[in-house]
């Protein structure tokens, strides 16, 4: 049997106030740190400027239904996205 461990970090940087650096810079540190030793997270944000600077890759999402999944900057380069979230 395998026993898998992802570690989800569901909205931890979203609420924070973006005076408070210190703890981004830890939560980016944590998820590199994981990263380091082969293990995948999953990191489910809004904070497009924090997922995009600390993500590999990424899975957009909206109104319930995938619309890209790439690196962050083909993501946010896909037409799709761009509608969904700025409107045009």
């Amino acid at each position: 049997m395998i026993n898998l461990r992802v570690p989800i970090f569901f909205h931890s940087i979203s609420p924070l106030d973006p005076r408070f650096r210190l703890e981004r810079v830890e939560l980016r540190e944590v998820m590199s740190m994981l990263r380091d030793t082969g293990i995948t997270t999953v990191v489910v944000d809004h904070d497009v400027s924090f997922v995009s600077s600390s993500c590999s890759r990424v899975f957009a999402m909206a109104s319930g239904a995938p619309i890209g999944i790439g690196t962050p900057q083909e993501v946010l380069a896909m037409p799709e996205l761009i509608q969904s979230y700025l409107g045009g």
